[in-house]
């Protein structure tokens, strides 16, 4: 059973966000008390990042992949990746997640991801956001990023709140 039980996290994993069609689910929240200027740097919190526990994590360079489409979608925001040691106004770190639907004579997988800001002022999550998707096994690397990119911008897509438009 546990071999079994690996096997599906391999290959729910390797499928990380890169199903066909469109995400299921996406969106975000945050602390309408928490000031988000126009551009802010960060950095990552890795204490409290969180992939599942699986040797083949790192040939499937899920941390990679996760890691480039938050530094890409901030950036394109005006929230940038803070060089080591400098002030940030925010901390970001993200959790991985998967799973498998069991339906008579199928078996679907999905994958999720949730990023959260916690902002340095107060420490306290000031914005949360969070995709679920299927999962597809036969998707290659390269879709898997460009797929996430996607869906981290839909994410993104009114951040940072509370800026005129």
């Amino acid at each position: 059973m546990r071999l079994l039980e690996r096997s599906a996290l391999v290959l729910t994993v390797i499928a990380l966000l890169g199903a066909s069609g469109c995400a299921k689910k996406i969106g975000a929240t945050y602390d309408p008390f928490v000031v988000f200027p126009a551009t802010a740097q960060w950095t990552w919190n890795d204490e409290l990042n969180i992939i599942p526990d699986h040797p083949s994590m790192e040939t499937l360079n899920i941390q990679s992949i996760v890691r480039e489409a938050i530094t890409k979608g901030l950036a394109k925001r005006g929230y940038t990746l803070a060089p080591a040691g400098e002030k940030v106004d925010f901390r970001v770190h993200y959790q991985v997640g998967i799973g498998q639907k069991l339906k008579p004579g199928s078996v679907k997988s999905y994958a999720s991801l949730s990023l959260t800001l916690v902002d340095t002022k107060t420490d306290r999550s000031a914005w949360v956001g969070f995709i679920k998707t299927d999962a597809d096994i036969a998707t290659p690397e390269a879709q898997r990023r460009k797929r996430l990119r996607e869906q981290m911008n839909k994410m993104l897509k009114n951040f940072p709140p509370n800026q005129p438009k």
